[in-house]
């Protein structure tokens, strides 16, 4: 599926992470998986596979995502 993946780092109790906000056409997911941890913070564009949606009681839903093409932006 084609999107914007945008990452951002955070600092947990555990110490700094890397989350980030996925859009596509069918909506928006909050992501969280430990391969973001070899990409610096910024925009990357490219076509993504949606492994697991969790819902949550409240928005958003978290989605674990894998790169399937490197388009690099910004």
């Amino acid at each position: 599926m084609s999107g914007q993946l945008t990452l951002r780092t955070i600092l947990g109790r555990n110490g700094p992470f890397n989350v980030g906000r996925l859009v596509t056409p069918i909506g928006e997911f909050a992501v969280k998986d430990a391969e973001l941890e070899q990409y610096p913070k910024g925009k990357y564009g490219g076509d993504f596979a949606i492994r697991f949606i969790y819902p949550w009681l409240i928005p958003p839903l978290e989605a674990r995502v894998s790169r399937s093409v490197p388009t690099w932006t910004g």
